[in-house]
């Protein structure tokens, strides 16, 4: 049997490091208590987090699952299974709720939750859609549940980068999100800082449509932009309406758009072989907002530190016609940004 080294260098070797572990290895377990592989004896107070409700094996989930496995393990929502409804029904009659949906993860309910609430408020609450997120949570690492993060420090490093680049190019800035959470959130901590320096602010959704925003961002030279989705493509700005352009997070699509994920399924490696191209050909769309023509000239920055964290980075950059690209901390995006658009 492998020792607790081994298994720890297995780890470093095969396994993408996502987060931090207890140096122990488990084995097995019995209602509250496990074990590692050396035979020491712990009381597991995590429960899979929240998840073993019954404690580790207990005979009669143990025995649920094996008849279940003998009969059938896995079958798509496009039919109808017994088990499935049985437990709905179950769930449904022993609670205040009137309809049941099963996820796979706790982050994917989440995300559900959070589209339920918003079109509940879009139909019965006058359009109300902002989502509450309380300080320090963590709801899943997913694009749309990293945007409601609830940690102050993210967003507020987002608002400082636009707030300098804004002050260093006095407008002519468009800002890209791929979350109208994060949009709003941004919009929001941004609007006082660039109205007292005398720049507008013009939010998609907030001050108005894409058409509407995109106009008045043509006619006014100290303006600066937020937007999502179609601003992502489709945007003609030449003849230096704008300067600077604002990427805050690479642009992949949710793993949970219906969508995205049935186009997945016919990849044997779904995230390199399809949502990382699928991203890069968003990125370059993203590009094209700046760079029109051989005359246009601007600077890019991407806010996102995946472009030189992750193995996938580089082919991102190599994607974009060649160009001048530095690595640089939000305190020094204002000195570089400035001096560079000040170059004749």
């Amino acid at each position: 049997m492998a020792s607790t080294t081994e298994w720890k260098r297995k780890e470093s070797q095969y396994y993408m490091h996502t987060f931090n572990r207890q140096p122990i290895v488990i084995e097995r377990g019995e209602g509250a208590r496990v074990w590692d592989t050396d035979g020491n004896e712990y009381l597991d107070f995590t429960a899979g987090l929240a998840v073993n409700n019954l404690g580790h094996c207990h005979p009669v989930v143990t025995e649920a699952l094996r008849e279940q496995a003998g009969k059938l393990v896995q079958m798509s929502n496009l039919y109808y299974t017994a088990p499935q409804l049985e437990l709905g029904e179950a769930l449904i009659e022993n609670s205040c709720m009137d309809k049941v949906f099963f996820a796979n993860s706790g982050v994917e309910a989440n995300e559900g939750a959070v589209k339920l609430a918003r079109k509940y408020g879009r139909l019965h609450r006058g359009g109300a859609q902002s989502v509450i997120t309380v300080l320090n949570s963590f709801h899943g690492r997913t694009l749309g549940m990293m945007a409601a993060t609830g940690h102050p420090a993210y967003q507020q490093a987002l608002n400082d980068a636009v707030i300098e680049l804004a002050l260093a190019a006095e407008g002519r800035i468009m800002v890209l999100f791929t979350s109208y959470n994060s949009l709003r959130a941004t919009h929001a901590g941004v609007l006082g800082p660039l109205g007292a320096a005398g720049i507008r602010l013009l939010g998609q959704g907030i001050e108005g449509a894409p058409r509407q925003l995109l106009r008045s961002f043509q006619d006014d030279p100290k303006a600066v932009l937020l937007g999502a989705a179609s601003f992502w493509e489709g945007v003609d700005l030449r003849g230096g309406q704008l300067k600077v352009l604002v990427l805050a997070r690479l642009p992949f699509n949710p793993p949970n758009d219906p969508v995205f994920a049935a186009r997945s399924e016919h990849f044997d490696d779904p995230f390199n072989q399809f949502a990382v191209p699928q991203a890069i050909l968003r990125f370059r769309q993203g590009f094209g907002r700046l760079i029109r023509s051989r005359e246009d000239a601007g600077v890019i920055v991407a806010l996102d530190r995946r472009l030189s964290s992750r193995g996938y980075g580089k082919a991102f950059i190599n994607a974009i016609p060649g160009c001048t690209t530095t690595d640089a901390p939000i305190t020094e995006l204002r000195r570089q940004v400035h001096a560079w658009l000040q170059r004749p």
